[in-house]
Parts: C-alpha cells; structure tokens; sequence
C-alpha cells in the first residue's frame, strides 16, 4: 500500500483524523525491524487519543461512526470518538489530537 503524499479532501473531520492515522499505520508497519500496531497502542488511551477499539466494547460508538473505520494487519478494527464539541475554544483540535498521538508513540 503507498502512502499518502495528502489527505483527500473530506467535509468530516473524522474522516481526515482516520486518514492521518492510516497513513501512520501503514508508515510504521514498513519498518526495516517491523513496526509497532499503533492503532492498537493508541487505542490503550482512548480519553486522549480518541483511537477507540471496536471490538472491546468498553467504548460506545455510534453507528454512524462504525462506517468509518481502520483495520489491523490482525483484523482489529478501530474507529475515533473525535468529538469537535468537546474542544471548547481550541480551533485546532485536530492538530491538538494528532499532536498528542504522535508524540504518545
């Protein structure tokens, strides 16, 4: 799979958010040593990273978001409880999260 040069242009800001983590996965699973499952890593802290694991169940995650979804190389799926209204008066959210992601691995 190639990695992404860009986003595609998206009106959903979950959508870029799962875009930016495919992109990161894919990236990190062509390590010359292997890579990490990031997805699986992030998903550990779902209160800041906002990576939820599907099949746990200890998150609820609306159907609507069930449709936009990342899979593991072990067939894990994952989706984002990335929440625009939780931010309050951050206008970079998006950045704030990613931000956080990338420096949590």
């Amino acid at each position: 799979e190639m990695l992404p040069s860009e986003t595609q242009a998206c009106a959903s800001v979950t959508s870029a958010f799962l875009q930016v983590l495919k992109a990161i996965h894919v990236a990190e699973t062509r390590r010359d040593h292997g890579g990490r499952n990031i997805l699986k890593l992030l998903s550990v802290n779902t209160r800041r990273t906002k990576v939820v694991a599907l099949s746990t169940g200890t998150h609820r995650v609306p159907d609507e978001l069930r449709r936009h979804q990342l899979s593991d190389d072990d067939g894990n799926e994952y989706s984002t409880n990335l929440d625009r209204n939780r931010y309050g008066a951050d206008d970079q959210y998006l950045f704030t999260v990613i931000k956080f992601n990338l420096e949590a691995l």
